[in-house]
């Protein structure tokens, strides 16, 4: 797994709406009509963020008889998470060993 897709894909407003908006129904998941009238955007624009954060795998799609389902990757979250962490951890004894 790599951090700049997952990174790539997040870093849009609407992006983060929807997460925020799926992670508010407790990772349940969105479809896309009710995503586009929560977040006031149309589906076409919906559609283009989600495919956009699958294909990074910040979010799943499960198929059922009649629409899509995305819910967040919480192992990609983590996995970004995990690296921000070393970031962070390297930053902090880097500044501890020049005191």
């Amino acid at each position: 797994m790599r951090v700049e897709p997952i990174l790539v894909a997040i870093a849009n407003r609407h992006r983060l709406r929807i997460i925020n908006t799926i992670s508010n129904a407790n990772n349940r998941g969105i479809i896309v009509g009710a995503a586009s009238k929560l977040l006031g955007l149309s589906q076409p624009t919906v559609s283009h963020h989600l495919q956009k954060m699958r294909e990074a795998n910040v979010l799943d799609m499960v198929s059922n008889s009649y629409c899509h389902v995305h819910t967040i990757n919480v192992d990609t979250l983590k996995f970004l998470i995990g690296y921000l962490q070393n970031v962070i951890d390297k930053c902090e004894r880097k500044k501890d060993e020049t005191i």
